[in-house]
Formats: structure tokens, C-alpha cells, sequence
């Protein structure tokens, strides 16, 4: 584990099947951040696997694509965010917090996209 900020602790995974089997073991998880290239992923296959697997833990997208394409598909699979690896790290920890208080993140610079467009 490792605590990015006094509210925030992390716990990580190397895979795709180590992060299904880690969030479906964690009680407490209240978000799953995803990188859609991790190994095992398959992207989005992966990614709606995941969201169907932690039946309503929000799961937000951390990717090195920053588009408004890949945005939208992960967000058509039921993700609750978009995180650009971009980013500095203060916006992902406000970002994080956003999604657990129960909104959306999208990064400003990918708003053109439109739920189911």
C-alpha cells in the first residue's frame, strides 16, 4: 500500500488478473484507477469486465492515449473518469476525489466528447 495523501491510500497491481483479484478482495474499495495497457488487460474487454466485476465501485481510466476517442469508449464501457498520465499529480488526487464524491472527471482539454458520441 502507499498513501498519496493523508485521504488516499493506494494499492497496487503488476496485472489485469492481480487487480480483478486484489479490488474483488479489498472490502473497502471505494475507486479502481485502470490502465487500459496493464498486462492481461485486452483494454476494453478488460475494462468492462472489471466494471461489471465491482458492481458499482467507480473505476476510472489512467491513460498514456490522451483522446477524445479513447476517452469516449471508456466512458461508453461505464467508466467514471479519464485520467491522462499527463497530468500533474495535485489534478489526479483532485480528480480521485471528484469521482468518490460521486461525479464524473473528464480532463478539460478532451470536453468536445459527449456521453454516446
Amino acid at each position: 500500500m502507499e498513501i498519496i495523501d493523508p485521504d488516499i491510500t493506494v494499492v497496487e497491481a503488476a496485472s489485469y488478473p492481480e487487480a480483478l483479484r486484489t479490488a474483488n478482495e479489498t472490502d473497502d474499495l471505494d475507486l479502481a484507477l485502470v490502465d487500459l495497457g496493464m498486462p492481461g488487460m485486452e483494454r476494453f474487454a478488460g475494462l468492462n469486465a472489471l466494471i461489471r466485476s465491482l458492481d458499482g465501485v467507480p473505476v476510472v481510466v489512467v491513460s498514456a492515449a490522451e483522446t477524445s476517442e479513447e476517452m469516449s469508449l471508456a466512458m461508453d464501457c461505464g467508466a467514471h473518469g479519464y485520467i491522462p498520465k499527463t497530468l500533474d499529480s495535485s489534478v489526479v488526487v483532485n480528480a480521485v476525489r471528484q469521482v468518490i464524491a460521486g461525479e464524473i472527471y473528464l480532463p478539460p482539454t478532451l470536453l468536445d466528447w459527449a456521453p454516446g458520441g
